[in-house]
């Protein structure tokens, strides 16, 4: 009985302790999490349990601290050494006397500008310049050292007819008692004085350089036009081509003083021109009826036979076209010739051709005033002219 009891103890305590050794957990590192940072994670996923190993990393702008980055998950559910934090990267802070500073930011990523007061520009590594650009590198270093605002000037004034020299176009700033030169400007020549200004605690010193702007002279004759000039014949003045009465303008009609001149080439006025004049039957033109017709050519027209219906000269306009028509020639005849208390005597017709002649004669107790034999004229008029009867008391 003794031996019974015994095993069945044995029994139980086997039992209690397998149950123990299935029910007890295995130990395991927690998760941490942090909104900065990110895991890179060798071994496998969560969870991580003793002996496995992880490796961290910062996202840009941070970086872990101190620690090597890798961490291990021990028997006790502990992270040796502890689990790393990220820091962000910020640079030294900026202090630049008489200046202002575009940004307050000196995290890794940050780009501040340092723009010097007026009066004042930057002295330090790299050209003078009134705006230095720095940034701020991910190893919380910036891109070039802190620069200082001294005494000095920006880009030298812009001067009518002067230009700054090729050697300080692009430049934008300058120390205290820099200097500079100008020289005379496109389509000006040197009169005098100097082309010095330097730079000084009042800003830039006034240049004594005299420039006069060059001369192109006349700019020449036009046959039959001539050049109106507006202010002279200096540089940047223009003329203006203007032709006479009856010519036109051929080429350009303005010319501009430039560096090297007058531009353009010479104008050119030519006669305005009329079309040739209808033929005009049975006329006579005295005047060169061939072409060409130009301004203020005259045709007179003459009939040999007949009357001239119209002007007797015309002349070409200005604007090209014929003072008048062109007359015509029209038969010339004379009506029979009409008498009050009087009749013809002989050649009794209708109309009669020039140089026709006809009789009249005045009924009784009235007596002809005039002649009695009449001729038919060129104009078509009766010479002598009709005559008239007179009663007689």
């Amino acid at each position: 009985m003794a031996n019974y009891l015994s095993n069945l103890k044995r029994l139980l305590l086997l039992a209690l302790t397998f149950q123990l050794s299935v029910c007890d957990p295995v130990a395991q590192c927690p998760e941490p999490w942090t909104r900065s940072q990110r895991r890179v994670i060798a071994g496998g996923p969560w969870p991580v349990r003793p002996g496995q190993s992880l490796s961290v990393s910062c996202p840009e702008h941070f970086r872990l601290n101190g620690t090597t980055g890798t961490v291990t998950c021990t028997g006790s559910g502990q992270w040796s050494p502890y689990w790393p934090q990220c820091e962000m990267v910020k640079c030294p802070a900026l202090e630049v006397s008489r200046a202002k500073l575009s940004s307050k930011h000196m995290r890794s990523g940050s780009v501040v500008k340092v723009t010097c007061l007026p009066g004042y520009v930057t002295a330090g590594p790299g050209p003078v310049t009134k705006v230095t650009t720095l940034s701020c590198h991910s190893n919380g270093t910036w891109s070039q050292s802190t620069p200082s605002c001294v005494p000095g000037c920006g880009h030298p004034p812009v001067i009518v007819g002067l230009q700054l020299r090729e050697a300080f176009v692009l430049q934008e700033a300058f120390l205290l008692d820099a200097a500079v030169s100008y020289s005379c400007g496109v389509g000006y020549t040197r009169a005098g004085g100097s082309s010095i200004s330097r730079c000084t605690r009042m800003g830039w010193t006034h240049t004594l350089l005299r420039c006069e702007p060059k001369s192109c002279g006349s700019a020449g004759e036009i046959p039959n036009g001539q050049y109106l000039y507006n202010k002279g014949v200096e540089f940047g003045s223009y003329v203006s081509a203007v032709c006479n009465k009856g010519y036109y303008l051929i080429g350009q009609k303005t010319r501009h003083c430039t560096s090297t001149g007058w531009d353009g080439r010479d104008a050119v006025c030519e006669p305005v021109q009329c079309a040739p004049p209808p033929q005009v039957s049975g006329a006579e033109v005295s005047g060169s009826v061939d072409g060409p017709h130009l301004y203020s050519q005259v045709l007179a027209y003459r009939c040999p036979t007949g009357h001239l219906v119209g002007e007797r000269e015309i002349h070409c306009t200005s604007n090209g076209t014929w003072s008048a028509p062109p007359p015509h020639c029209s038969d010339m005849t004379c009506q029979q010739p009409s008498m009050l208390f009087g009749s013809r005597t002989w050649n009794y017709k209708l109309n009669y051709r020039p140089g026709e002649r006809v009789g009249v004669a005045c009924q009784r107790r009235t007596r002809l005033s005039g002649s009695a034999t009449l001729t038919c004229g060129a104009d078509g008029k009766w010479d002598p002219p009709v005559p008239t009867c007179v009663w007689i008391y």
